[in-house]
């Protein structure tokens, strides 16, 4: 009540210096009428809610005017936003909540993330720029790696990554499982493609099938069952290659990688082999074609050769030259293929060989 009186007593005064000030009670009236047009004028009502005698005519602010700061808990929108929303500090503020979601989001040009991307259910997002897109339980602690579906995954290499599927581990480095159950890889570099129960345990690996082993570099394996182990029951390839000086006369190793040879892992191991030896000097002066095929055996730990043959393609270049299989006596589960040149003629040749194996395995108990 003291307020209404104050603001009488203060609009009698101004009133009565109207006159002094040239302004006649024609125009008074003119700019009161004005001033109260319903069609222009914002009235708000009540005490504790400010709320417009009309709905959706009024604004707040205009282009030319703007409010400063506004401080308030909630902000429900019927209508359209016009400009950006742009937040006060960069990498500071959240767009909903863990517990409080938005719905959906409709875009037409980019979205730019430099965080994570975590969508589905229960997902365990550690990793940085990690990524999961769908399913649920699925787990990325490795750095730029991700998850694309699925459940029940985990990856923990760096730069790896499952597509979907459910129950697959990756834990080498720039390594993927393409789909498929219960596969696994802890090679770096290495894949395994669907399936079952397949492992990639060496670098630069592929397993496909059901229950194949990928254990030796560069080691394609592929299954389509398993006896009792993952690998007993398989097809695979390798590739060995070496670039030889043949100063002497002595037998040389073709190898996996510098110093990786085959190795027979798994004990009580057969393989039935066949091998394609290609070899040439610089500009391709001689040329060496050498097929090696038989039968290898790992008994308890001890390699040997039970049979083998080895054709010569072509030697016509230097018929000094030769090729081989052979267990190493010193390094028991050695699997050696080798070549030489008889009459130690100083050739630099470099050496490429296919080796393509049937695997069973049947440990004793």
């Amino acid at each position: 009540m003291a307020d209404t009186v104050r603001s009488q007593s203060y609009l009698t005064t101004a009133f009565a210096e109207l006159p002094r000030k040239g302004i006649t009670a024609q125009k008074c009236r003119d700019w009161i009428v004005t001033m109260f047009d319903p069609a222009t004028m914002v009235v708000v009502t009540g005490g504790a809610n400010n709320v417009p005698t009309m709905n959706d005519t009024y604004d707040l602010g205009s282009a030319s005017y703007e409010w400063s700061a506004l401080y308030v808990d909630d902000i429900i929108i019927t209508g359209e936003v016009t400009g950006n929303l742009t937040p006060v500090a960069t990498d500071t503020h959240d767009l909903g909540t863990d517990a409080a979601r938005w719905k959906d989001g409709y875009f037409s040009g980019n979205v730019e993330i430099t965080g994570v991307i975590k969508a589905g259910t229960r997902q365990t997002l550690s990793g940085s720029y990690a990524t999961v897109l769908g399913g649920y339980d699925n787990v990325v602690s490795g750095t730029k790696s991700s998850c694309l579906g699925g459940n029940d995954n985990t990856v923990t290499g760096r730069s790896s990554g499952v597509t979907g599927g459910e129950f697959n581990e990756v834990s080498g480095d720039f390594s993927a499982i393409i789909g498929g159950t219960s596969n696994d890889i802890s090679g770096d570099y290495s894949a395994v493609v669907g399936g079952y129960g397949s492992s990639a345990t060496g670098d630069y690996c592929i397993a496909i099938g059901r229950n194949s082993l990928a254990d030796k570099y560069a080691q394609h394996a592929h299954a389509c069952r398993s006896f009792t182990n993952r690998g007993d029951a398989q097809t695979s390839v390798l590739v060995a290659s070496e670039s030889i000086t043949h100063s002497d006369s002595s037998w040389h190793d073709l190898l996996l990688l510098q110093t990786q040879r085959i190795n027979m892992l798994v004990n009580d191991t057969v393989w039935n082999f066949n091998i394609n030896i290609t070899g040439t000097t610089a500009n391709v002066g001689k040329v060496f074609a050498f097929n090696i095929s038989g039968i290898a055996k790992n008994d308890s730990g001890t390699v040997s050769i039970p049979a083998s043959t080895v054709t010569t393609v072509y030697d016509t270049d230097d018929t000094d030259f030769d090729a081989q299989v052979a267990v190493d006596g010193a390094d028991l589960d050695a699997f050696l293929i080798q070549v030489k040149d008889s009459t130690s003629g100083g050739d630099t040749v470099r050496w490429v060989a296919r080796i393509e194996l049937t695997e069973v395995s049947w440990p004793t108990a």
